[in-house]
Formats: structure tokens, sequence, C-alpha cells
């Protein structure tokens, strides 16, 4: 088989079978393309893709990130994987590469006090898009949803009688987001109203009437933030790290954290354990049914020695 079909072969697999989001099925292309490139280049074809130019290729591109040399070699190793299933790769291949391990960064995130500064800005706001962009906005400090779950929702996702917001995440997993009782009653009342007076399925519809670009919240989030005076870069997706870092500096389980997130795996949520030790600390002494005993067995040490 000729590397050609063979990436054809399993980029149908990727997409039919495993229900990975779009964003991973081109971020794992654009790796397995460019690995394909190096091997051509050296005239390999299916036979040729061995250990050898797999450790060869990896040593020959520039430095990056932990994270994006994690997903390259997971792209890789997922092609390869299916080529041995497949018998255009000799087994045993892929159980001789090791697992990627990386310190994930620690996410940056906004302090309470400008997520307020931020929403009072909003509010201020009177552009042609100023509803949209404000109810838009309150959706990714309140509930945590990530800047493209926004801009795909439709109108079908709110529930008002239950309170609900349906919410297709990534690998199209999908959660039921409880809406507070006024955020509830904004978007009832937006989707009454005609939202702009759009007629299409889009809950924030564009201008042209379709769903709205992460571009344009982008833009409009990064002209907020400058216009209250914070000079440091701002993003919709430090909201998601302030929801997060917020609910579990007030005390949250970090399960229902990963809930609310939509994370796959509870180790992308113990991200945000770090960043508020001293909160947690006090919701453990506070919370724990045991700590009276403890300070009780505490004091009894003191005055009478460790035993």
């Amino acid at each position: 088989m000729t590397l050609e079909a063979a990436f054809e072969d399993w980029l149908r697999h990727l997409t039919a079978e495993k229900g990975l989001s779009t964003k991973t099925v081109e971020a794992y292309t654009a790796d397995v393309k460019a690995f394909l490139d190096f091997a051509g280049r050296g005239g390999a074809g299916c036979a040729g893709l061995d250990r050898v130019l797999h450790d060869r290729y990896f040593e020959v591109l520039p430095p990056c990130a932990g994270s994006t040399t994690a997903r390259r070699r997971s792209s890789l190793k997922s092609f390869l994987a299916y080529g041995e299933q497949e018998g255009w790769v000799d087994p045993p291949f892929t159980a001789t590469l090791e697992t990627w391990h990386f310190r994930s960064a620690v996410p940056d995130y906004l302090t309470e006090a400008e997520v307020r500064r931020i929403l009072e800005g909003a509010a201020r706001e009177d552009g042609p898009h100023a509803a949209r962009d404000r109810l838009a906005l309150r959706l990714m400090v309140f509930l945590g949803l990530r800047v493209g779950e926004v801009c795909a929702l439709k109108v079908s996702d709110v529930d008002g009688s239950e309170a609900l917001l349906r919410v297709e995440g990534k690998g199209s997993r999908v959660r039921l987001m409880p809406l507070p009782p006024w955020l509830r009653d904004e978007l009832v009342d937006w989707v009454r109203l005609g939202r702009g007076v759009s007629r299409g399925p889009a809950l924030f519809p564009a201008a042209s009437g379709g769903f709205p670009t992460r571009q344009e919240l982008w833009r409009f989030v990064k002209r907020l933030a400058a216009s209250v005076g914070i000079r440091r870069r701002v993003h919709p997706h430090l909201f998601r790290h302030s929801f997060a870092t917020q609910l579990l500096g007030s005390g949250a389980g970090l399960r229902a954290v990963q809930d609310l997130l939509g994370h796959a795996d509870v180790r992308t949520t113990e991200r945000y354990t770090h960043v508020a030790p001293e909160r947690l600390r006090g919701v453990v002494e506070a919370c724990h049914p045991l700590q009276g005993a403890g300070a009780l067995q505490t004091s009894k040490k003191a005055r009478n020695g460790p035993y």
C-alpha cells in the first residue's frame, strides 16, 4: 500500500469510527501529513515505517511546547497502530513507543475583580451586536463554555422550562448545563424577542444570519478588556479558566467541575487545583466532619506529649 492510500484509509477510520472533534481531526491530520512528507522525501513506503524513521523525524523537528510534542506523538501512534491493525505496518511497532509525559502549564486566569470590570464594560456597550455579544460573554463567564461551543449554540439548545442549556463539546460529547434563574430569563427573552430579528437556527446569529465565528467573539473580548484598562492579553478561554478556578477555590468538587467543563479526563480538570491552595485548605478545615476531632487530638498532644 502507498503512503497516500494508507493515509486516506486511516483518515476514514478517524472520522467515521473514533468520534473525535473536528479540531482534533484537523490537528491529527496535519501531524500525520507532515510525518508522511518526511517519510516520502526519504523514499520510504509503508514497509519503511519503522522505529528508526519515527525517532529520526522527531529529532529534526524544531523545538515546540511539550503539549504539541505530546499531540504529535499521539497522532502518529494512532496512525501507526491502525496500520498494524490493517497489516501495512509491521508489529510490534507501537508497543515500543513510550507514552510521552509533559508538565502541563499552569492555567492563566482572570481575577474576580477583572471579570467584574469586563462585565461592567459589556453593560455599557451599545453597538449593533452589543446585546448578542453581552449574552454570549455571560455564558463564557458564568457557565465556563468554550468560545466554539457558544458560537455553535442553536435556539433549540435552550430549555427554558427546565432551565437547562444543551452544549455539544469536544468529541461530540453533550452536556446539560444548569442555568441560574436570571440567565435562563435572559436567554428566553433573547429567543422570544427574535435574536436581533433572525429566523435561522443560530442562538447568536452573525450579521449574515448564520452562526458567528470565534474570531468575532475574540475581537469583542480583546476590545472590551482594553476599554476597561486591563493591559494583559485577554482571550475568551480565560473566562473558562477563571470559571474553574473560582469554583474549585470556593469548595466545589473536582468531579462536579469536570462535568460542568465537559472534560473527558479528570486529569485535565486537576490543572486548576493548585491555583487557590489557601482557599482549598480553608474548605477542608471548615467542611471536613472530623476537623474538630483533629484539633482536639492536637491539643491533647500539646498537653500530654505524643502518646
